[in-house]
């Protein structure tokens, strides 16, 4: 995270509070950076725009890249809202260069499981297996299939 989004802010001499902060105050590894970054986007609280918790949470929760149409659907927003997640959190994000539509994922998976030890991450993880079993004719008792 450093070499890739610190390091160049640093070296043109324009380093933001939100990826840098104080120089003298950069945290020790990846935990530590991810809670700075964690405590600046949610100040204490839930300040997170409406949109950004539940993406990221189905992406961290999701073992393979995923289509904005795909969080959409999970997530059950607006496509701006997606969108503007991705290009907001793109610094946490990878996107499959080798798919169309693209596909995006978590960067690394310490950020997941981060993620995994701040959020209620079960939740999503069976909001995406429902979904996965109610494509399949009949398997789901409750007529949802």
């Amino acid at each position: 995270m450093y070499l890739v989004h610190a390091l160049p802010e640093i070296a043109a001499g324009d380093p933001s509070q939100r990826v840098v902060g104080e120089i003298n105050g950069l945290p020790d590894g990846l935990t530590g950076y991810y809670k700075r970054h964690w405590r600046h986007e949610t100040r204490g609280c839930w300040a997170l725009p409406h949109a950004q918790r539940p993406v990221l949470c189905f992406l961290a929760a999701s073992r393979e890249p995923v289509t904005v149409q795909k969080l959409i659907e999970r997530a059950d927003l607006e496509p701006g809202d997606v969108k503007n997640f991705i290009a907001e959190w793109r610094e946490f994000l990878n996107e499959d260069p080798d798919t169309q539509p693209p596909r995006y994922r978590i960067y690394h998976c310490s950020f997941a499981e981060f993620l995994e030890a701040e959020e209620d991450l079960p939740w999503y993880y069976s909001q995406i297996a429902t979904s996965a079993l109610a494509k399949i004719p009949g398997f789901l008792s409750d007529g949802k299939s």
